[in-house]
Parts: C-alpha cells; structure tokens; sequence
C-alpha cells in the first residue's frame, strides 16, 4: 500500500467512524511499515493531517482542453519565452506540461496538475503560453504532431489549482 492509499484509508477511517472517534486502531496493526520506515500514531496523524491540508488548499475545476503541436508552432516559441515539454514527456516524469491558457483564469507561469481524460493520471503542468481561441474554462495542451492533437480533439479534464 503506497502513503497516498495509506493516506487515504485513514482519512475514511476517521471520517466514516460512528461516533465520530478514530477508529485507527481497530483498524490498523500497531507495527505500520511504509517501505522499511516504521509509523508511529504519531507520524500517521501527521501525515494524515498534511494530506487533508493540501486538499483544502486546493480545488478541482472543470475545464475543456484542446491539443495543440511542435509541428503546427514550427518552432516558435511560447508567449512567456519557456518551453515546456509535451504530454508525452511529462507523463513520463520529464519536465512540466506546457499549456496555454486564458491568462484571466490560469494566471501565467501558474503550476497546477492536470487529471486527464482517462481519469487515471495527472500530470503538471505549467501555463506557458496564450492561445486566440483559448477563452474562459479551456486549456490548449501541448503535444509532439498535429495527427496527435487532431485525434484527441476535445477532452472533458480537470485541473487542480491552489485556492488563494
């Protein structure tokens, strides 16, 4: 069980519990093992505790997103002068996603995480770049050819920004 599962288990836990008390300990067996790192109470607490701090400080919005190519820029660069990498770098770990918002919405150089169509991965991305027809609730996200961006169309995603 990964910490995120791990994570998560405990916050059911403690949020499904009748009376309204952890129930951790019924639950759990005193020796906690995460990799070959013991967890105390008191590490699960804390852990428990930066989890559901992150998720308040964070929401999950809807948006459109559209795909756009390194074939159709032909090498330009992106309004903010950095290049990002594509969706199939970043899934892969290499580099932030570069995407172009509605600076209105998604302010630029803003970091947030994309939780893509398939509704298994988020990836992070950074707003890099403005498009013409990139208005309101639409991200225009970067990809390696034009045959890619014309076949994934439009997907349904959702994007994870910190509240401020």
């Amino acid at each position: 069980m990964n910490k995120l599962n791990l994570v998560l288990f405990f916050i059911i836990s403690y949020l499904t519990s009748n009376d309204g008390l952890p129930r951790r300990k019924a639950l759990v067996p005193e020796n906690q093992y995460i990799g070959n790192k013991y967890l105390s109470d008191t590490d699960l607490d804390s852990l428990i505790h930066k989890y559901l701090e992150k998720k308040a400080k964070t929401k999950l919005i809807p948006f459109e997103a559209t795909f756009y190519s390194k074939e159709e820029v032909k090498g330009h660069m992106p309004s903010s002068g950095v290049r990002g990498s594509t969706l199939k770098d970043a899934l892969v770990g290499n580099g932030l996603l570069q995407v172009a918002v509605d600076p209105k919405v998604i302010p630029m150089f803003t970091r947030f995480n994309v939780k893509l169509w398939d509704g298994g991965e988020s990836v992070k991305a950074i707003a890099l770049d403005v498009g013409g027809s990139v208005n309101g609730k639409i991200i225009d996200i970067f990809v390696d050819k034009n045959s890619e961006a014309i076949l994934l169309g439009r997907k349904k995603v959702m994007v994870e920004l910190e509240n401020k």
